[in-house]
């Protein structure tokens, strides 16, 4: 069973999900996604711990990215599966060393 909230009126409203996701430096993450009217969701989420890292600077930078899934839950997928990619490749080494 999906969990509901409730909403003012004290009936359900549209099923929400959640996650908590706890990083390498103890910092914890947390994504709420509602489905809307929808009978899948369609959205994606993407986190990568130590995206870019700066060895010059001792900087290490993390990746959060939220993709609407407007264009359908495939091109939510392939982005979250590939945008970091794309703009580690745009960074290059101005950004620091890649992962």
């Amino acid at each position: 069973m999906m969990p509901h909230d409730l909403n003012n009126n004290g009936k359900r409203s549209l099923p929400i999900h959640r996650k908590m996701l706890k990083l390498r430096r103890g910092k914890y993450v947390r994504s709420m996604s509602v489905i809307g009217r929808r009978r899948e969701m369609e959205d994606s989420v993407a986190i990568e711990e130590g995206f870019i890292i700066n060895k010059g600077l001792s900087n290490e930078y993390d990746f959060f990215g939220v993709y609407d899934g407007h264009g359908g839950s495939l091109v939510a997928q392939a982005c979250r599966q590939r945008l970091h990619e794309l703009v580690i490749e745009q960074v290059g080494d101005e950004g620091g060393d890649d992962k």
